[in-house]
């Protein structure tokens, strides 16, 4: 189901192209079975298509999902967006930092895919969102020192306590 989140738009095309789009049914079934699996923004531009579902307008209906949604530098600037919005984590939780670790490896894999690599602003940036302890050791290992690239920060605000 796509639901318009850019950064899901080929992993759903390259699916859906598979299954229903490279098949040799007839338009209006593709273009139901297009309808089926979209929902929100996405559905509603197929609006424009309601009362026809020849094979023109299930062709112009995909070259406008893919005209909205497939747009590589709107996919880029979303995987930007998703680095900014990691959460800061203050403490040592497995789970949080499991599940921080899986969203950047998706975030980083997906510019990756697009050409782009992380610069060490973007780097920093991540790093300066785990605990203390967590970034001086990634510093340490990576440069043999502790953060060349120190923020101000209350300290306070990051006590070791919980961890």
């Amino acid at each position: 189901m796509f639901d318009g989140d850019v950064a899901k738009w080929e992993r759903f095309w390259a699916q859906f192209r598979l299954w229903v789009h490279d098949t040799t049914e007839r338009p209006e079934y593709k273009f139901e079975r297009l309808r089926s699996h979209l929902k929100g923004q996405p559905l509603r531009l197929l609006d424009n298509y309601r009362e026809s579902t020849d094979e023109s307008s299930y062709q112009e209906a995909i070259k406008d999902l893919k005209e909205t949604y497939g747009n590589t530098d709107l996919v880029v600037q979303r995987h930007f967006e998703s680095l900014r919005n990691l959460p800061e984590l203050r403490g040592e939780d497995v789970t949080r930092l499991k599940q921080f670790s899986v969203d950047l490896t998706a975030t980083v894999r997906g510019l990756r895919e697009k050409g782009c690599e992380l610069n060490k602003g973007n780097v920093s940036d991540v790093v300066h969102r785990l605990p203390l302890r967590l970034q001086n050791e990634f510093f340490k290992t990576l440069y043999g020192w502790i953060d060349p690239i120190p923020q101000e920060r209350n300290q306070s605000c990051y006590s070791d306590v919980g961890q």
